[in-house]
């Protein structure tokens, strides 16, 4: 952002920016400055490190889109897994992961759980976590921040399974009362589920229509459950399947999107776009607008850009990616939203550290605490 000339704006109203820069607003129509406490907000980004280092790196994402480390971060907790559930963050390392509570105000991170069995996948609600990764899905009810085993857990186990075809689960997701996630079991194929989530936390099979199973690498699905997204190197492109989460029925799959995108993306919270790296005659971000009756995808526009797309902030404004801006750095990058067009304009870049055998960031969720 350029700092124009104006008068009103001193030290005390600027934010630190990409790069070691500064960050300012240029003031109202009234010529009054925005104060930091106005850009403020309680929507904060923590960034994983799939390394062997034991460190989460945490930001606030500011109104105007504007990143700020949380001046504690980065905090000595391990993040190899990292997911958010019913206001809280889980994080965890080593097969182990915990709650941790966010404050609103400072962003300080503080654990609240023990550390139970955990896996790299992590998705919940206010009365539920699943983790899911090699051979397994680890389920837990919610209870005052603690994670406690649900029965019939670790789900999804296979006794003694063959190296060249062990489940691996991942993408999960939950979305109205169902979890959804991607398998993939080597030579033995990679396909997703649908399972309706129990009131006690216990999954259940749902209705699926007499086709070949979905090949999936990962998915993506809308807001409402209603759309799933599947990529998969066997697919020329996405591929989309409707699922009715009143009747429990899931359909067959059909392509979508343009030939050679092979990745699902992130989907706002508005369940209208969905943005995907791509990488046809150069490398983009693409942004596609979903039928709200089909689901199918319109490409919209594409913004050059090497960036991951890695989530969409919980108003729908941001979208935030993990780039290289070097073959040795890693940043975040913060774009801004055009919700009726899917346009995108970079915001700034802001540098994560080195690659390293101890840092290596591969994931980043943001959610408002």
């Amino acid at each position: 952002m350029v700092i124009g000339c104006n008068s009103g704006i001193n030290a005390s109203s600027l934010a630190p920016g990409p790069s070691g820069s500064v960050l300012a607003s240029s003031g109202s129509a009234s010529g009054t400055s925005t104060s930091p406490a106005d850009l403020q907000s309680s929507t904060f980004v923590f960034v994983n490190n799939a390394g062997t280092g034991s460190d989460l790196q945490a930001f606030r994402l500011n109104n105007d889109g504007s990143l700020v480390a949380v001046s504690e971060s980065p905090y000595a907790h391990g993040s190899q897994m990292l997911g958010v559930g019913g206001g809280y963050l889980i994080a965890g390392s080593a097969g182990e992961m915990a709650t941790y509570h966010i404050d609103a105000k400072s962003g300080t991170v503080s654990q609240v759980s023990s550390l139970v069995n955990g896996e790299p996948s992590i998705a919940g609600n206010d009365n539920f976590v699943y983790a899911g990764g090699s051979n397994a899905i680890y389920g837990y009810a919610l209870t005052n921040g603690q994670l406690l085993p649900l029965p019939g857990f670790p789900y999804g186990v296979t006794a003694n399974p063959c190296n060249c075809a062990a489940p691996v689960y991942s993408h999960l997701a939950v979305r109205n009362g169902y979890l959804f996630y991607s398998v993939n079991a080597d030579h033995a194929g990679s396909w997703f589920e649908v399972k309706k989530i129990e009131s006690d936390g216990t999954l259940s099979d749902v209705n699926t229509a007499s086709c070949n199973k979905n090949s999936s690498d990962a998915i993506n699905v809308t807001p409402d459950g209603r759309f799933i997204y599947s990529a998969a190197g066997a697919l020329p492109s996405l591929e989309i399947s409707v699922f009715d989460s009143n009747s429990g029925n899931l359909g067959c799959g059909q392509l979508t999107g343009p030939h050679d995108l092979f990745d699902s993306g992130v989907i706002d919270p508005g369940g209208h776009l969905l943005f995907a790296h791509q990488n046809f005659t150069s490398v983009e971000i693409g942004s596609y607008q979903i039928d709200s009756t089909t689901g199918q995808l319109t490409p919209a526009v594409s913004f050059p850009s090497s960036g991951q797309p890695e989530a969409i902030d919980p108003s729908g404004r941001y979208l935030l990616t993990i780039e290289t801006p070097s073959a040795t750095t890693f940043a975040i990058g913060v774009y801004s939203i055009d919700s009726s067009t899917g346009s995108l304009n970079q915001l700034g870049n802001y540098p994560l550290g080195s690659d390293s055998a101890a840092f290596f960031p591969v994931k980043l969720v943001v959610a408002q605490f």
